[in-house]
């Protein structure tokens, strides 16, 4: 794994308030930094490098060279994921000038996964015409060969997504083995640093607790004392027995699994495990459900004391059996972090071995319920599996979700926490009709969420056969709801049992349109099927506060006629949208005219629209804000939401500037000019 976050998090600080800066200001003190840092660069100390390279930039910030190294450090070190594109400037000067350039370019693109453009690189560095040492041309074929093998790996995904956990549960330190627990209010992890306390008692890490604040949100973190008191390191956590007990392994002078209960709600200081035979046991362990087996890692007897995985089974009397070596599961390399399913059918660990793409990859195995071995693990794929180091694997009570913990490209720590969602896809064909006609419905919005807080909400839209797809997730019930005209008229669940992606769930949607119809009548008022009547002016009375004059305006058209061959004018006003003064509130009653220029924008895919708010002069003179532009791009939003391109929509505001009638009244007068016109953009 990394290098200790820590280490590298308080070098940075140093150098952030000039700890690391004493010679800055000396010709002869700026070349021995650079020396330094050149040298450390070569020798592949890069985060040594990093640090001197900008010691040596405080003081020459003009050199391109130092730049280039310094940017390299940082891409391969504390900054991974940032995006090259100060990396990229350089190619046009040191790609020619620094043999090495297209190099190190393979290892930024292998170090987030990008092993396409890796082997590009690494093939221009080995295609160039210059002297290379055959240590780093072997080097340089060897990441091609294993970035070809990683690109498959990764092109291959499993059903499986993976979310990375939002402060303040991630942080620049370390986040193991996260546990969801109280009915997934709460979540708990070990993680170094989140207390200032635990920096001044050098404390290396101890066990916080999240409260779920709302989809994706938690508490900040807090921590109770039994678990403070401890100074070493705390990691493999498991709640067993109802959630009552907690089995951690403690490192302090000598590492141990520990069980700490909880009484009246609090828990209470961690106590070794007895009466188990723990020679050379290590950092992870696990209880089956019932209580009965320990799985646990420890130091294995073979001339290269790997670490492999343990069992030990409880006796009549409560003693524990002997160590029995778990031959089918371990590699010649580590294993860690068991967990077994409930039903005791399935173990997850992590393993160097088999399979593995990278350092710890995550692997299964399923027991023969005849003859009680384990099977072939089987490694969990990408994106549960990546070329960093995954472990402390477990699922939530769901057998659908779950955590664990990675150092993979974009982790802002030592290791992160990730949530995974199991998502097998399940393409769904449905139909809107209504019910009274069996007549198909066009544009009605189609909502659905699954029935899982971690899954985000769907959304889809009828076409003119009242068809629309979306892709369901097996496992869960999905809640569908559909809006009509800007009103909500159907909810329905259904479950999702299918588990192939091949099988098809198709579904009518009946929807009663009785409420919907006696809405728009009282709403509607000219607008009918799909149209909006416009005004046939071609002038207007325009009053100011001194006299009334005639004011030539664009001629105006019917919506539905915008963008036509022979339409009569290129501008429309939606009819019926009118404003509260100084709001740019629009009300659900005026939907109807908005799905009237919607449907005019899909219809004609190719015409482009200004749409033009305007306030009354009383509006002019109060307001602070552009409320005209507000009002314009309100209903800009509503087009962009469904999914017209924000390219054909422009917004103005045009404030008072072109009233419609006298600003001295507000009936007949002021109401008229807080409107929405739409102009076509020839």
């Amino acid at each position: 794994m990394k290098n200790s976050i820590y280490l590298r998090f308080t070098s940075l600080a140093l150098l952030a308030v000039g700890v690391l800066l004493p010679n800055a200001g000396s010709s002869q003190g700026k070349h021995s930094t650079y020396v330094r840092a050149e040298d450390s660069f070569y020798d592949e100390e890069l985060e040594t490098a990093f640090l001197l390279f900008n010691e040596y930039l405080a003081g020459s910030p003009d050199d391109r060279k130092a730049q280039y190294y310094a940017e390299i450090c940082s891409l391969l070190t504390y900054y991974p994921a940032k995006p090259l594109d100060k990396f990229l400037q350089f190619e046009a000067t040191l790609g020619t000038s620094d043999k090495f350039f297209y190099y190190w370019a393979g290892r930024i693109y292998a170090a987030r996964y990008d092993y396409g453009a890796a082997i590009e690189a690494w093939q221009k560095f080995l295609d160039l015409k210059a002297y290379k040492s055959k240590v780093i041309t072997d080097e340089a074929k060897a990441f091609i060969d294993d970035a070809i093998v990683k690109k498959s790996f990764i092109e291959l995904p499993s059903t499986y997504s993976v979310h990375h956990l939002p402060a303040p549960i991630n942080t620049l330190n370390s986040e193991e083995n996260p546990i969801l627990f109280d009915n997934e209010s709460k979540l708990m992890l070990a993680s170094i640093g989140n207390d200032e306390s635990v920096r001044r008692r050098k404390q290396r890490s101890t066990i916080y607790f999240f409260e779920r604040q709302g989809k994706n949100k938690w508490s900040p973190p807090v921590s109770y004392p039994a678990f403070k008191e401890m100074k070493g390191n705390i990691v493999n956590l498991q709640l067993f027995d109802n959630e009552t007990k907690l089995l951690l392994y403690y490192e302090d002078k000598k590492g141990d699994l520990y069980q700490s209960e909880k009484v009246n709600g609090v828990w209470q200081k961690p106590k070794p495990l007895d009466q188990i035979d723990r020679t050379g046991m290590q950092v992870s362990g696990f209880f089956t459900s019932n209580g009965e087996v320990l799985v646990y890692t420890a130091e294995s007897k073979k001339p290269d004391k790997d670490i492999d995985l343990y069992m030990v089974t409880r006796q009549d009397e409560g003693q524990w059996s002997a160590p029995t070596e778990l031959q089918e599961l371990n590699s010649p390399f580590d294993e860690d972090s068991p967990y077994i399913t409930p039903d005791g059918s399935t173990i997850y660990f992590s393993s160097r071995g088999h399979s593995s793409v990278g350092g710890f990859d995550i692997f299964k195995s399923v027991r023969n319920p005849t003859t009680g071995r384990w099977g072939t693990p089987e490694n969990m794929g990408y994106p549960i599996n990546t070329p960093g180091d995954e472990i402390f694997f477990k699922f939530n009570k769901d057998g659908k979700t779950g955590f664990f913990s990675s150092d993979r490209a974009g982790t802002v720590g030592f290791l992160d926490a990730y949530l995974f969602v199991e998502e097998i896809k399940i393409p769904m064909k449905g139909r809107v009709i209504a019910s009274s006609t069996k007549q198909p419905l066009a544009g009605v919005l189609v909502k659905v969420t699954p029935d899982n807080q971690y899954l985000n909400t769907l959304s889809a839209e009828s076409n003119q056969d009242g068809e629309f797809e979306v892709l369901l997730t097996s496992g869960f019930d999905q809640a569908f709801d559909l809006t009509y005209m800007g009103l909500h008229v159907k909810t329905e669940s259904i479950s999702v049992d299918q588990t192939s992606p091949t099988d098809t769930v198709n579904k009518v949607f009946d929807v009663d349109l009785t409420e919907t119809i006696l809405a728009q009548q009282t709403h509607q008022q000219g607008f009918q099927q799909g149209k909006s009547t416009i005004p046939t002016k071609t002038t207007t009375k325009v009053a100011s506060a001194s006299a009334e004059t005639t004011a030539p305006v664009s001629e105006y058209t019917e919506l539905s006629d915008l963008g036509k061959k022979f339409s009569k004018g290129n501008k429309a006003i939606l009819s019926n949208i009118y404003f509260e003064p100084g709001s740019d509130y629009i009300s659900s009653a005026y939907t109807p005219e908005l799905f009237a220029l919607f449907k005019v924008m899909s219809e004609n895919p190719e015409l482009r629209i200004e749409i033009g708010g305007h306030t009354d002069a009383l509006e002019e003179k109060t307001s602070s804000q552009n409320l005209s532009k507000l009002r314009a791009r309100a209903v800009g939003s509503y087009l962009m939401q469904r999914r017209i391109s924000e390219d054909r929509i422009k917004e103005v505001g045009y404030g008072a500037t072109q009233p419609l009638a006298s600003n001295d009244n507000e009936k007949e007068g002021r109401e008229l000019n807080r409107r929405i016109e739409v102009l076509v953009i020839e």
